[in-house]
């Protein structure tokens, strides 16, 4: 059973770092990359839960769950590697799929209507990112420099 939007995010070691971080990486005991990407990938479920939904349709009889919003996760699936995952169901199956799907997933009533969920991971990680990274290493620095690092 495929439970899409499933996105993986892959995150390569740059070659170069400079001497302060990698010894900060080294007391930290794990990956720094891993760790400054998985603090920003534990806080997308709930900006993706935050987006509005569209307006509803002229005459639109079915009445929102807020299901949909509430079902995104997240999860470490190795190094580098972590997991979105909305699996949204409504009696029994599975739908995320058809409503923020790829747009060849997406149910015609809501391709074009409807954002998708990596629509929405790509411009929350452009606009979040950079700061969060940032943020993130700076508070590391910090707490490493008060311990005598």
């Amino acid at each position: 059973m495929t439970t899409t939007p499933a996105v993986t995010f892959e995150i390569e070691r740059y070659s170069r770092v400079d001497r302060t971080l990698r010894l900060l990486a080294a007391s930290t005991g794990e990956s720094l990359s891993d760790s400054l990407v998985g603090e920003l990938v534990e806080a997308e479920p709930e900006r993706l839960r935050q987006e509005p939904y569209p307006p509803e349709l002229p005459g639109q009889r079915y009445e929102r769950t807020g299901v949909l919003a509430y079902s995104w996760e997240q999860s470490k699936v190795g190094t580098g590697e972590w997991e979105i995952i909305n699996a949204a169901t409504q009696r029994g199956r599975e739908y995320a799929e058809y409503v923020v799907g790829e747009p060849e997933d997406q149910a015609d009533i809501h391709r074009g209507r409807w954002w998708t969920g990596r629509e929405k991971l790509i411009e929350h990680f452009e606009r979040y990112g950079p700061g969060a990274i940032e943020e993130s290493l700076a508070r590391r620095y910090e707490q490493e420099m008060a311990r005598g690092f």
